[in-house]
């Protein structure tokens, strides 16, 4: 086993451990209010 194949599992391992970025939460949040005002302002 390469050194490289190591260093891509552990890189894999520590992303799949990691919560999402923060620009992906805000992202979703800001979708959340978007629909929120649509369905405030048709009804």
């Amino acid at each position: 086993m390469s050194i490289e194949i190591v260093m891509m599992d552990e890189i894999r391992r520590k992303s799949r451990e990691r919560p999402p970025p923060p620009f992906l939460l805000s992202s979703s949040s800001l979708l959340l209010l978007l629909c929120f005002f649509f369905f405030a302002s048709s009804s």
